[in-house]
């Protein structure tokens, strides 16, 4: 299975829970941790690792979560290391996006 694959399934979170689950655990992580080399590489694999919540006050919004992280990317380093983008000028939007999202996930 490739990247693109995963990025063009309509749940591609639930495919690299689903490809752990049927016994490759190392595959997503490999196939993941390969991509989140680089900085733009890391932010794409993080917006793929979104889930949506539905709530009663705020409606349908999305989140990064630690369990949708984790199981693929060591949390405490993707974290940091999308602080750090935060003071670059080219992916400063990008990152402050993926850091609310991570903040949005910690309340939820």
């Amino acid at each position: 299975m490739t990247l693109k694959d995963i990025q063009q399934c309509p749940r591609p979170l639930s495919l690299l829970f689903a490809w752990q689950q049927a016994g490759d655990e190392e595959g997503p992580r490999r196939l993941l941790g390969a991509h989140s080399k680089s900085d733009e590489g890391l932010l794409q694999t993080l917006e793929g690792l979104t889930s949506q919540i539905n709530s009663s006050d705020r409606g349908i919004f999305t989140v990064l979560s630690r369990q949708n992280i984790e199981p693929f990317l060591d949390y405490e380093d993707a974290t940091l290391r999308v602080k750090a983008l935060t003071k670059k000028a080219k992916l400063k939007e990008a990152a402050t996006k993926i850091m609310t999202l991570i903040a949005e996930g910690k309340r939820y």
